[in-house]
């Protein structure tokens, strides 16, 4: 196990404007520059030195389209935005980077207002670094979304290859285990 300790402050106006994380160990801050965009919403870690912030109230590309801020992380400093990922199609309220989980050279990032399987579907985006940049791999929506406002990707979970994905408001009817 470690002994560092992120946390995630979405709502601090600390220094900056639309949110911070703190790292224990060297006593740092990633902040954000940008009103209201809930930078630290949700944090994941790769390979114990690449932070993901979700931000997913940022409004590059439409209000609350979301984005993910990446970082290195290590036991004596940081080096803030080494690279910033952008939905693919930024729209309004898809809140991408609502929730981020890596694994590996590989991180998903859920945007449960994505509507490109219905209002509110969902979606989740699969990235992959690939000669140092982390490059989009794959989407994944919600196999039986119906009518939509299934929130597919409000929640995540990765081990090695096997991602786990929360679908709040899902309503179908069919059992997945019989």
């Amino acid at each position: 196990g470690g002994s560092n300790v992120l946390m995630g402050d979405p709502t601090s106006t600390n220094g900056g404007q639309g949110g911070q994380v703190w790292m224990s160990g060297i006593n740092g801050y990633l902040q954000s520059t940008t009103a209201n965009e809930y930078f630290g919403w949700r944090l994941a870690l790769s390979n114990n030195n690449t932070v993901f912030v979700g931000a997913p109230n940022n409004a590059t590309g439409g209000a609350n389209a979301g984005r993910v801020y990446l970082s290195n992380y290590g036991g004596t400093g940081y080096q803030s935005n080494i690279q910033t990922i952008s939905p693919p199609t930024p729209t309004a309220n898809d809140q991408f980077g609502f929730a981020v989980a890596s694994a590996g050279n590989r991180v998903v990032i859920g945007a449960p207002g994505h509507d490109s399987a219905g209002p509110n579907a969902g979606a989740v985006f699969v990235y992959q670094k690939i000669r140092g940049v982390w490059q989009l791999a794959a989407k994944l929506v919600a196999p039986d979304p119906g009518g939509g406002y299934d929130a597919f990707g409000y929640s995540l979970a990765m081990v090695n290859n096997t991602v786990v994905i929360g679908a709040p408001n899902d309503d179908s009817d069919a059992n997945p285990l019989s």
